[in-house]
C-alpha cells in the first residue's frame, strides 16, 4: 500500500534531518538513547519502503533491463557481507588520506574491489566447502 512507502519514506529522511542537520553525527556518537532509537526506527523505515519497491512495476520491467543497474544490485548483494564487515575499517582509513567532503565516496569505490577479495578468497571458498559436504 502506497501509505506505509510513504510513511517509510518520510520517517527515513526526518531521521536523516534530525541527525545530520538538526543535531548533526557529533550528538550520535555521545548519545546512546539516539543510537538506542535510531537504527530500530531506520531499520523499520526501511522495512516500509520495500514491498513497494518489490511490487513496483518500474522497478521490475524498466530499470531491471539496464545490465548496469542490475549487474551493481547483484554485486552489492553479494559483497553486502564484507562491506558489514569492513565498512567501518575502510572509512577511518580513507578519512586520514582524502578531503572530508569525499570520504564516502572515495570509500565507497575502494570498497567495492576491497570486498571483492575478500568475497573471492574467503566467502566464496567457504560456502564451496559448505556445499561440499551437505551434499
Amino acid at each position: 500500500h502506497p501509505f506505509y512507502f510513504y510513511l517509510g519514506v518520510g520517517g527515513v529522511v526526518f531521521i536523516q534531518y534530525l541527525l545530520f542537520i538538526r543535531f548533526g553525527l557529533d550528538f550520535m556518537n555521545d548519545s546512546s538513547f539516539l543510537k538506542t532509537i535510531y537504527f530500530p526506527v531506520q531499520s523499520i523505515c526501511i522495512v516500509m519502503i520495500l514491498p513497494f519497491l518489490y511490487n513496483s512495476e518500474v522497478l521490475n520491467t524498466r530499470v531491471s533491463r539496464i545490465t548496469l543497474i542490475r549487474g551493481l544490485i547483484s554485486w552489492t548483494s553479494i559483497l553486502s557481507y564484507s562491506f558489514y564487515l569492513f565498512h567501518q575499517n575502510i572509512m577511518h582509513l580513507v578519512k586520514n588520506f582524502v578531503v572530508e567532503d569525499l570520504s564516502g565516496v572515495v570509500a565507497i569505490i575502494i570498497m567495492y574491489p576491497i570486498c571483492y577479495g575478500i568475497y573471492m578468497m574467503y566467502e566464496k571458498p567457504m560456502t564451496s566447502l559448505r556445499e561440499k559436504f551437505n551434499r
